[in-house]
């Protein structure tokens, strides 16, 4: 079992990243064919859930047999385990608070699979395990942004279309969840790219950008511009040349992808919902942006004098906002 660690874990880690998008495929094909009425009940979350008890168990034994090398990580997850059970002990809805809202799963058990899986993956020594790892994550982000490219361009009815027929979600469930999810996808193959001489992870980066603009999420889409600014800072004298080759790709895709959308839907894009707040901004409308957050977050001030200790319970934030 000691000598074996890793590879278990490697291999329940690829079993992870792969099932995750297949079972929420599958959630949308039973909704088609009328076996579920729901694309949500069958959730691709209970396989995290499932898979919480495997990596819990595997993080232990590697302490246990010292094989696991407890660090700075280690004791700031703790701290957040700690933090998120009290926080759920004490919640205003102690089943949501573990569960998380139906739709979404943001509850401690989604959670602790996320904290889990990390724990145990960040000491795998293997390189080989590692770079398949993130290679196998990078292919399954490939047919993330077809299915996105297929929501957003075509009316193909075994589809699963998001509301809004501009925005995508591909097999995240969410436009957020795959803003989010696709960008870390883009600044992993960005900095390969800039580190290595393959020029695949070039593609790849343009693959993902396009992704990331069919999210049509702004936070995410911000969050891209402000990381690439710093990368161009700290390593613009280093690989300076693929900097400027990355971003003559980047801005064109970007303007060719936009006016895709416009004229395949009709409707606002991310470029939209950009301009949208900086016009609020100039027009002293800040609590418009980022639609109304500003003032979501305003109003939620009052409740941190009594939920400042211990929180109203993970994903309880509806219980307790009133306005």
């Amino acid at each position: 079992m000691k000598k074996n660690l890793e590879k278990i874990i490697y291999y329940l880690t690829l079993v992870v990243v792969i099932l995750l998008p297949f079972l929420k495929l599958t959630s949308y094909n039973l909704f088609f064919l009328n076996v579920i009425n729901d694309p949500f009940k069958f959730s691709h979350v209970y396989l995290l859930w499932i898979v919480l008890v495997f990596f819990l168990i595997l993080y232990i034994y590697g302490i246990i047999i010292k094989k696991f090398r407890i660090n700075y990580f280690d004791y700031i997850f703790y701290i957040l385990i700690l933090y998120a059970i009290i926080s759920t002990i004490f919640a205003v809805n102690i089943k949501l608070s573990i569960f998380g809202e139906f739709h979404r799963n943001e509850g401690l058990l989604s959670i602790l699979s996320y904290y889990f899986i990390f724990l145990c993956v960040k000491n795998i020594d293997n390189e080989k395990y590692k770079n398949n790892i993130i290679n196998t994550i990078l292919i399954v982000g490939i047919f993330q942004v077809i299915y996105s490219i297929l929501q957003v361009f075509t009316d193909f009815s075994f589809i699963k279309h998001y509301k809004e027929n501009y925005m995508a979600s591909s097999l995240c469930g969410n436009p957020n969840f795959f803003g989010s999810y696709i960008l870390m996808l883009l600044m992993i193959s960005i900095n390969k790219f800039l580190l290595d001489k393959n020029y695949k992870y070039l593609l790849l980066s343009i693959l993902y950008f396009i992704g990331l603009i069919l999210a049509s999420s702004t936070g995410p889409f911000l969050t891209f511009i402000i990381v690439l600014i710093f990368m161009i800072i700290l390593n613009f004298r280093y690989t300076k040349i693929k900097y400027i080759l990355c971003l003559l790709i980047l801005i064109p895709t970007f303007f060719i992808t936009n006016y895709l959308i416009v004229n395949t839907n009709k409707s606002e894009t991310v470029t939209d919902n950009i301009v949208s707040d900086i016009v609020n901004v100039s027009n002293g409308s800040i609590n418009k942006i980022s639609n109304n957050r500003i003032t979501i977050w305003k109003n939620s001030l009052p409740l941190i004098k009594k939920y400042y200790l211990v929180g109203a319970g993970l994903d309880n934030f509806g219980e307790v906002y009133e306005y």
